[in-house]
């Protein structure tokens, strides 16, 4: 019974641990994102538009 018990608390602590490991994780990749939302700023290059490539096959 004393086994179930420590196991059981050994089991809350580490999942304490990930959880608190899993929050700062989250809060380092929210921090980065502060400006996320804006975009890449050269919206439309200049020059021309590529076009798909096409591919002929060999004949004779």
């Amino acid at each position: 019974m004393a086994d179930v018990t420590k196991r059981n608390a050994a089991d809350t602590d580490l999942k304490l641990q990930f959880k608190e490991v899993l929050e700062r994780k989250q809060r380092r990749q929210r921090s980065g994102q502060a400006h996320g939302d804006r975009g890449l700023q050269a919206k439309g290059m200049s020059g021309p538009v590529p076009q798909k490539k096409i591919f002929r096959r060999k004949t004779g």
